[in-house]
């Protein structure tokens, strides 16, 4: 009859077959490593009233636990010291009393394990639930697609349009959608790029605009013509672009397309379909089709810009202070740089604007000074007359043949109000400054004036290229608006 032994280590609930094995010899339990060595086993002879051998009545041999594969009882050399003397009987167990010995629970790593294995499971579920809801950027509600990251649904239109995904993937980014037509051949790009916490400057928009673009035509045959007269709104907001005409990079074919754009809750929008110069009457009402297929999905309702704090600036002993409400303009703080600009000089500041993503080129540039002038008449036609003959005086010394002409400037700012908005604390003048044979030295002057408890003029100068306008004259209005005078002055 098999002899069952349990292992003598309290934790371990592993049972060897014992049977045959002489006292004394030295184990090792496969499961826990225990070594120990084999005490006297007990008489083998059936208990007292118990038949093992009657079918269907006692315990047979397929009650018992067997051993666990590959766990024969590992026999080792008689070590020089075992740390467990021999094993006493009441581990020893009968194999009529092995069906009723408890079984340990199972080992606590492999509990572990499971319990995190379950865990993993129903957070993974879970996360799947909420990104489908939440974070997922393309879902399909009926036939409309959802891009929730730009807060817009799209419908495609059916055939002959069909989705032109290598060409989605070679532009890349801010590209989301790309459909093209055969007969006559055409493609449509819609792309989007969400500036979380502010909106986008109208000179971003214009950039990335022709920088997808020069990604499909060869930018040296590009012409831009003023858009269609009736495309002026897209998803409700004001449309804003060109028609253009072009030769394709790829097969050199000669194109003309739309290429517009739009803004919302810090969300930029840009549209661009084109097709070959002879089917673009054809086509035309096509890519109107397209954007009619584009909707807000309302998600942004609540959205506000977060606005930056505004950055002081101050002169208490002349009396005036001016604030930078958008975070862009670095202060000069060498005297000696600051009076070699102008002797009048209280403050110089600079603006550098990069496209967004070209930080490696030339910046769009605007330049700040602060005079503290004599004078009794009007401030701001008394900052008009100094800035104007600082600029004669300029050029002269440069090359006497050079002239310049001031004309005031009275159309609406062009780009878009900055960040933080444009204060009306003090009247501003602006000028557009004209050189005849140097179209680089062209500026754009924005002017404000104050006087202060002295009786003294203090005059704000800013300027910057003339070509440069489109970027920067909302942001020169805007810190020149802010001009302020302290203590008693107007």
């Amino acid at each position: 009859m098999s002899q069952l032994l349990k292992c003598p280590n309290p934790s371990c609930s592993y049972v060897f077959d014992a049977t045959g094995l002489p006292a004394g010899m030295v184990l090792v339990c496969p499961r826990c490593t225990m070594r120990f060595a084999l005490g006297p086993l007990p008489s083998t002879a059936p208990q007292t009233g118990v038949n093992p051998a009657v079918p269907g009545g006692g315990p047979s041999s397929a009650n018992f636990p067997a051993p666990a594969p590959g766990g024969s009882p590992v026999i080792a050399p008689p070590p020089a010291a075992v740390s467990s003397g021999p094993v006493p009987a009441n581990v020893i167990v009968s194999p009529l009393d092995a069906a009723n010995t408890p079984r340990r629970s199972v080992d606590w790593l492999k509990t572990s394990l499971l319990t995190l294995l379950v865990l993993g499971a129903i957070g993974l579920a879970g996360y799947a639930v909420y990104y489908n809801l939440n974070l997922n950027q393309t879902r399909r509600t009926d036939s409309a697609l959802h891009y929730r990251d730009f807060n817009l649904a799209l419908t495609p239109l059916g055939e002959p349009w069909v989705p032109a995904d290598d060409l989605r993937a070679q532009l890349g980014s801010p590209v989301f959608a790309a459909y093209q037509r055969e007969e006559p051949a055409a493609v449509v790009l819609l792309a989007a790029r969400n500036f979380d916490k502010r909106n986008p400057r109208f000179d971003e928009l214009e950039e990335i605009l022709r920088r997808l673009l020069r990604r499909i035509v060869e930018a040296d045959t590009l012409t831009l013509m003023p858009p269609e007269e009736q495309d002026q709104k897209w998803m409700g907001l004001d449309l804003k672009g060109y028609r253009f005409r072009a030769q394709a990079r790829d097969d050199q074919s000669v194109i003309s397309g739309q290429a517009y754009y739009a803004a919302h809750q810090g969300v930029a929008y840009w549209f661009i379909g084109w097709t070959s110069e002879a089917a673009y009457e054809q086509v035309k009402p096509e890519f109107a089709h397209w954007r009619s297929r584009c909707r807000s999905l309302g998600l942004r309702d609540n959205w506000q810009p977060t606005l930056p704090s505004a950055v002081p600036y101050k002169n208490l002993e002349v009396g005036y202070s001016f604030s930078d409400l958008a975070q862009m303009w670095k202060e000069e703080t060498d005297e000696e740089t600051i009076k070699a600009r102008d002797p009048q000089a209280d403050k110089y500041l600079s603006l550098k604007l990069h496209a967004p993503g070209q930080r490696r080129d030339l910046p769009k540039e605007a330049f700040l000074l602060v005079y503290v002038l004599p004078g009794g008449g009007e401030p701001l036609q008394v900052a008009r007359e100094y800035v104007e003959d600082s600029r004669r005086q300029e050029l002269r010394a440069a090359n006497p043949d050079l002239k310049v002409e001031f004309q005031e400037r009275t159309e609406p700012p062009e780009g878009e109000p900055p960040v933080g908005g444009i204060e009306t604390a003090a009247p501003i003048l602006r000028l557009r400054s004209t050189v005849k044979n140097a179209l680089d030295q062209n500026r754009l002057h924005v002017l404000s004036a104050v006087r202060v408890a002295d009786g003294r003029v203090v005059a704000m100068h800013v300027w910057c290229n003339w070509n440069d306008r489109l970027a920067l004259e909302q942001m020169m209005i805007q810190i020149a608006s802010t001009l302020r005078a302290e203590g008693g002055g107007q």
